[in-house]
């Protein structure tokens, strides 16, 4: 982060980027959050670890179609390289938050370390932070996972931060890995799935003239299904017509309808799409996939 004299002037340049990027509402308190997950990607980067972690999930998303087409709360990252155990993690990112950049005057700690769970099976870690400057003061989360599949491989990428203008460099998660694990998740869990964003994710990746090759998010969509081990992926090939069925399904509940209008309540940036353009971009993605 620059090196603020006081919170006015850091106070100042939030207001600006918010007018600049039409951000308003509960949007604004995610845009403290980012820049300050901002601050700690950048001690990522330029830590000892930083080819041991790669960035996907809602803040690279955000990065690439623009924090006025999505936000986030959080870093999601891929570790490679080392056994993810509670004590390597915290031996880890303790080290990343002491690596500061030269007059950085946030100071980030880690607080707490928490399994995550998904239907009793276990994902990683999420980790618990406190970022603060003066008497700012902000939470933040990062969620670690390890041994997805990612095709071809991660790319390096070059982040730009919220109020900086010089690049983070970082490995990623590249879009066609991101749009197939989305893809996978929707179908999977069906009806189930009480995460609007997974939607949204996949209309906006669609919508925003993000450079996705088909050939690539194919075998993407392959590999994340045969590692996940998912219903609709058989003998090798992927079940069209199970997938388009269970998007049909999707489309007809009316509770997944409720969740769509909950999730544009509080997500302004979501105002002017419905939760069918969302189901069409889904469909659509899959018929480019068997198409290819």
């Amino acid at each position: 982060m620059k090196n603020y004299v006081d919170e006015k002037q850091f106070k100042a340049d939030i207001r600006k980027y918010a007018r600049k990027n039409h951000i308003s509402g509960n949007e604004i308190g995610r845009l403290w959050q980012e820049v300050m997950l901002d601050d700690l990607l950048k001690r990522i980067s330029i830590s000892k670890y930083k080819d041991n972690f790669i960035l996907k999930g809602g803040l690279l998303l955000s990065a690439v179609v623009g924090i006025n087409n999505r936000s986030t709360e959080d870093i999601d990252g891929e570790i490679k390289g080392f056994d993810l155990t509670e004590d390597e993690i915290e031996k880890v990112f303790t080290v990343i938050c002491n690596t500061k950049p030269d007059n950085d005057p946030l100071e980030i700690v880690l607080t707490k370390i928490e399994k995550i769970h998904e239907n009793e099976e276990y994902k990683g870690f999420r980790l618990h932070f406190n970022a603060s400057f003066k008497t700012i003061k902000y939470p933040l989360k990062v969620d670690i996972s390890t041994g997805d599949v990612i095709t071809p491989r991660e790319i390096h990428y070059n982040y730009m931060p919220h109020l900086e203008d010089e690049k983070i460099e970082i490995w990623a998660y590249n879009m066609e890995t991101v749009t197939a694990e989305k893809l996978e998740t929707v179908i999977t869990r069906g009806v189930a799935n009480t995460r609007m964003k997974d939607f949204y994710d996949l209309y906006i990746l669609q919508n925003r003239n993000v450079n996705i090759d088909i050939k690539t998010l194919q075998a993407a969509f392959i590999n994340t299904a045969a590692y996940r081990n998912s219903i609709f992926y058989k003998e090798g090939k992927i079940d069209k017509d199970y997938c388009l069925q269970q998007i049909d399904k999707i489309q007809n509940n009316q509770r997944m309808q409720r969740l769509w209008q909950n999730y544009v309540r509080k997500h302004p940036f979501v105002n002017g799409i419905t939760f069918d353009q969302t189901i069409s971009a889904t469909r659509d993605w899959i018929e480019k996939i068997d198409n290819y």
